[in-house]
Formats: structure tokens, C-alpha cells, sequence
């Protein structure tokens, strides 16, 4: 997995060594659907976007939210020296948001415990 810019939020989504793929529905305003933000996993990396990725080391926080409809995720951005919160904000139309946000908590969690150190991670 190539760094871009030596900057381990912006590496590009991978094609291989991926562990999970989770899809969700997000709303703006009053919209009842605007788009899917897809989440992509590996054993070191979450990534949010094309534009963030996260190392699963530097990850502080997990937390459901909102009824578990939510999540927010806390991180320490070592190229910033600063903790950064990111949501994700999920419409509640059934029962299935919160089980995949539900799902997808215990799989960072456990994911976390065991992801490279980060120190390894910017070296490497």
C-alpha cells in the first residue's frame, strides 16, 4: 500500500488486502437519500473516503451515538498534533442501520487491538 505524499490519511483505497466493505445510506437536511458513503477496511487502515484514511492505530474513540444510529469516530492526527472527531450520520428508516453500525463497531474495535502500531505504519 504506496503513501501519497508521506501523509498516512490520503493513501488510496486498495483493490487487495481488503477485510470488509460496508455501504451506507446518508441524508442532508431533509433529504431522505442523497448518495452511499462507502467504507472500506483492511487490518491497518479505515478509509472514509477517497480523500481520508485512517490508521486503525491512531483511532482513540469509537462511539455509537444518536440511538446507535450513528457513529463517531475520534483520532489523533500526528501531521496536525491534534485529536480529529469524523461522524458518520446514518437516517434510521429501519432497524438494519443501527445492526451494521453495531457491526461494524466490534469489528474496529477488535481490528484496533491488533492493527500495526502507527509508528510502524508511518516508517513503513
Amino acid at each position: 500500500m504506496k503513501r501519497q505524499s508521506g501523509d498516512p490519511y490520503h493513501i488510496r483505497k486498495p483493490s487487495e488486502e481488503v477485510i470488509g466493505r460496508i455501504a451506507f445510506a446518508y441524508s442532508s437536511f431533509n433529504q431522505l437519500r442523497v448518495g452511499t458513503l462507502k467504507l472500506v477496511l483492511t487490518n491497518d487502515y479505515l478509509w472514509l473516503s477517497s480523500e481520508l484514511s485512517i490508521p486503525l492505530a491512531s483511532i482513540i474513540s469509537i462511539e455509537l451515538i444518536n440511538k446507535n444510529r450513528d457513529i463517531l469516530i475520534s483520532f489523533f492526527d500526528v501531521l496536525k498534533n491534534q485529536n480529529i472527531s469524523v461522524g458518520i450520520y446514518c437516517p434510521a428508516l429501519i432497524g438494519a442501520s443501527k445492526r451494521k453500525n453495531e457491526e461494524l463497531v466490534r469489528k474496529l474495535k477488535t481490528l484496533i487491538q491488533n492493527a500495526k502500531p502507527l509508528e510502524e505504519l508511518l516508517t513503513g
